[in-house]
């Protein structure tokens, strides 16, 4: 990395037509100072070559970020983020005839947002917008990608994170951008393409382990230690430790998929004998403060299949039942709008072992507030266990 003093964060790249490098942020290298700056810079670097100047402090909405600069018919176009990140997330638009400004601001401002859009049925499906930002397709048409989140209707909560939208983009005849449906987008919405409509979107995912390497998908909490993944043909052997996963810090020995719709199943096979006292299993897993998981532990009295939940502060084991555990057993996690259903195989049925709330694996529920959503994986903790599949199925109809 080249590293630019400016600082600040959501910093962006401009080249200008004489092949100026600009770059720009929501601070300065001055860190009392805020609003959205620029300067000139060495992107190979990071040397600045102008000091930093404020060009905005946004269109009145609170925290501007996330700045970027496009030329278009002889206009700068300056777009931010602004409202936070959470239900008042919107885009504006600010233009100038000078890269360095003043910007004016769109008559239309914001030119994305779903604030009130929860008693629009066309638009209610998607909350929190911004974070965006344009690109111009090879024929000439215009498209905006943004953050943005799908929450639990009726309830303003959403447990799936933050996702990537796409809108079309549209140039009024004064100049100015109209995105999607007048600032408000779809789960579904007509464009005009670049190329021929692309194949539906499959979230399914599968692993035996039988690849040569570990699956890109896979996701580890904070940087794995990876000595404790022992991946071979056709397995993997998780080595866990004492950092378990409500540990905020260190690194659990877990691996997960994100949850991709509100409506899923994974299911894992769990082989081989588990150390008197540790756990191994099947988790949904928040962060370190939000998370469930059916797991095999032994007692003295032999095996044990139980129901773990963090609530909070809150650690407790809601369920827990003795099993003839014979080296293998089966588990599997139902997720839908309210529920994670958590169930083991036994002689061929499929048992209830409990439930835990969606409510609480949802970031407006936790104490940390962030964007990545649930994941659903398997874990061990005190004790190696081997597992040898694992399936993650989609099961809504709609989005």
């Amino acid at each position: 990395p080249a590293w630019v003093k400016q600082g600040g964060i959501d910093p962006s790249l401009f080249w200008d037509d004489d092949g100026v490098c600009w770059f720009t942020s929501n601070g300065s290298a001055d860190a009392e100072a805020s609003g959205i700056f620029l300067c000139k810079i060495d992107p190979f670097t990071g040397e600045m070559l102008t000091p930093s100047m404020r060009i905005s402090e946004g269109c009145g909405g609170i925290y501007p970020e996330a700045p970027h600069i496009y030329k278009k018919d002889g206009w700068y176009y300056l777009m931010l983020a602004e409202g936070g990140t959470e239900y008042g997330h919107t885009e504006t638009m600010q233009r100038s005839r000078s890269v360095t400004g003043p910007y004016e601001p769109c008559p239309h401002n914001p030119i994305l947002s779903h604030v009130g859009a929860c008693t629009d049925p066309n638009s209610n499906a998607i909350q929190a917008t911004g974070h965006a930002d344009l690109v111009e397709d090879e024929n000439g048409n215009w498209w905006l990608v943004c953050l943005a989140i799908r929450p639990l209707m009726p309830l303003l909560l959403h447990n799936l994170g933050r996702e990537t939208f796409l809108a079309p983009v549209v140039w009024n005849v004064e100049g100015w951008p109209v995105v999607g449906n007048r600032g408000r987008i779809g789960l579904q919405t007509e464009g005009p393409l670049p190329g021929p409509a692309p194949a539906p979107v499959c979230h399914n995912f599968a692993d035996d382990f039988t690849g040569e390497t570990l699956n890109p998908a896979w996701t580890f909490v904070r940087n794995p230690q990876r000595e404790n993944y022992v991946h071979k043909h056709g397995s993997m052997t998780l080595l866990g430790t004492d950092t378990t996963l409500s540990h905020d810090g260190g690194a659990p020995t877990m691996m997960g998929i994100r949850q991709p719709a509100f409506c899923t199943e994974a299911v894992t096979a769990l082989k081989g004998d588990i150390l008197p006292g540790g756990r191994a299993g099947l988790t949904a897993y928040y962060n370190h403060s939000a998370h469930y998981e059916i797991f095999l532990t032994r007692k003295e009295d032999g095996y044990h299949v139980c129901l773990g939940k963090q609530v909070g502060d809150i650690c407790t084991v809601t369920e827990e039942r003795p099993i003839a555990y014979n080296g293998s057993l089966r588990l599997k996690v139902t997720a839908d709008r309210e529920w994670y259903s958590f169930r083991y195989e036994e002689s061929g049925e499929w048992k209830l072992l409990g439930r835990g709330m969606t409510a609480h694996l949802c970031t407006e529920t936790t104490c940390t507030t962030t964007y990545t959503g649930t994941f659903i994986g398997i874990f061990a903790e005190n004790t190696a266990a081997v597992f040898d599949a694992f399936t993650l199925t989609e099961k809504d109809t709609q989005p």
